[in-house]
């Protein structure tokens, strides 16, 4: 719904909210025991013509006054959902009053998700052979990916064996700041609970668990007047989907010549979830149109946007608005290095430079949106293996009533 020159009448209902709410931009968890709170100015945002007169904030124990800059002390004994209570007394006179909840990790819980060493790696993996010229781009470039080996254990629990026989190979999504290296998959996100891991679960069947993440890496560098020659990087993790789909393949088939010099008759399963899996779609059917033999024998795609994906358009609209007008520090990253990363553009839908009300790809000297899906629909899926995918959620749009 939106406004409409020349209306009658006024479509919106005026209302007032106020929200409070602890912040943590670092992934882990807050830990049991003193968690420091600071309200700071530019964190305060309104459209009222109204400041905070005072504010007090309950973390189950009394009211602590809170001002612009101080910083308070709240003791948290034991691990769980907790809620805070806000007390808000603008200089109109209004008092609000508000909660929000936080989660505090215990010291058991601690253990759940925290980063693990490989047993080789990580390894840089980079393709020389291949390279890919995007869409407005006058060359090729090479990309590098790490990827590290958790080795299999003849037993369950037993000693490993450091070489290569039964590969698994889980490949990372998007991710262009590198916010999760192989040691964080791995120990993180494969962890399904606090004393149970998906990939030491598969290690205890006989698997090589492989990590290839994407990092940022040096693209080459420039020549600045004054200055000299200034290093470029690349986000790997939000390059062009492609590209890191040549690393794959560079890595795959070191992975097959490794089975060869081990011995080991099997064939390689690829996790690709997320962007990984149109990562690994692109890799496994380019090799199968190239007559390159990829030697996998199952591939999971686990909800992986084959069709397209979705950032809502209001988020993006947010971001644009206050890293331009605002200049805030932390939306102008996210704009630019993941809503306006190469992988972004090709997967949106809807993307906010397209200014459009309808959903349309992002504007530029290439519509990256409909070259990329044009490409993978002609592409399509690869043949020889067994092929599973993963959806989390309807693929028909129906919700279940709650957020996941």
């Amino acid at each position: 719904m939106y406004d409409v020159p020349n209306r009658t009448a006024n479509p919106y209902l005026l209302k007032t909210v106020a929200v409070a709410a602890a912040l943590n931009t670092d992934e882990i968890p807050f830990k049991n025991g003193s968690i420091r709170f600071q309200l700071v100015n530019p964190l305060f945002l309104t459209n009222k013509n109204v400041t905070i007169s005072s504010m007090y904030a309950d973390f189950g124990n009394g009211n602590q006054s809170i001002s612009f800059g101080n910083i308070i002390t709240a003791n948290f004994s034991a691990g769980g959902i907790k809620t805070i209570k806000f007390t808000i007394n603008f200089s109109n006179s209004v008092q609000v009053i508000t909660y929000s909840n936080i989660t505090i990790s215990s010291a058991t819980a601690l253990r759940f998700g925290m980063p693990v060493n490989p047993d080789s790696g990580p390894t840089d993996i980079k393709d020389i052979n291949y390279g890919f010229q995007g869409y407005d781009e006058i060359q090729k470039f090479y990309n590098t990916g790490k990827y590290s080996i958790y080795y299999h254990r003849n037993t369950p629990g037993g000693p490993i064996e450091n070489i290569v026989k039964k590969p698994i190979i889980i490949i990372d999504g998007f991710d262009p700041v590198d916010s999760r290296d192989e040691t964080l998959i791995f120990g993180r996100y494969l962890a399904y609970s606090s004393t149970q891991n998906f990939g030491n679960d598969m290690r205890d069947k006989g698997y090589d668990v492989i990590i290839l993440n994407f990092p940022k890496v040096l693209r080459g560098t420039i020549s600045i007047p004054l200055i000299g020659n200034y290093p470029v990087y690349a986000q790997t993790g939000g390059d062009y989907i492609e590209r890191n789909a040549f690393v794959l393949i560079t890595l795959i088939k070191k992975i097959n010549a490794d089975l060869l010099t081990n011995g080991s008759t099997e064939k390689i399963v690829i996790v690709g979830p997320s962007m990984g899996g149109l990562i690994s779609r692109y890799a496994l059917k380019w090799m199968e149109n190239n007559n390159q033999n990829h030697n996998t024998r199952l591939w999971i795609s686990f909800d992986s946007p084959h069709k397209g994906a979705n950032i809502p358009i209001g988020d993006q609209y947010f971001l644009d608005f206050f890293s331009r007008k605002a200049n805030n520090v932390g939306a102008k990253k996210a704009i630019d290095e993941q809503i306006n990363s190469y992988a972004a553009r090709q997967m949106l839908l809807h993307h906010y430079s397209a200014n459009s009300i309808l959903p349309a790809g992002a504007i530029g000297t290439a519509n990256y949106r409909s070259i990329w899906q044009s490409t993978i629909d002609i592409l399509g899926y690869p043949n020889n293996l067994r092929k599973i995918a993963i959806v989390n959620g309807s693929i028909n749009g129906t919700t279940t009533g709650q957020a996941c």
